[in-house]
């Protein structure tokens, strides 16, 4: 005897014994979730170029010589 939950292992194939899949629209749900990773993925890249030209605009702006002693 193994210590194997059945029904574990059970949920784990992705077909009925007749050979239709358990979710049809698994494949659309895989690309809709892939689409949402990447727009936040593009939206943390955004803030960090924002956050990095700012921070180069002060760095830039501390370092330019004053007229005024």
């Amino acid at each position: 005897m193994h210590g194997v939950n059945l029904d574990l292992l059970r949920a784990t194939v992705a077909h009925h014994p007749d050979g239709r899949p358990k979710d049809p629209h698994a494949h659309h749900t895989a690309a809709h979730l892939d689409a949402l990773r990447a727009a936040r993925a593009e939206g943390r890249q955004s803030r960090g170029r924002r956050i990095f030209a700012l921070i180069r605009k002060l760095v830039r702006r501390q370092a330019k010589p004053s007229l005024c002693p």
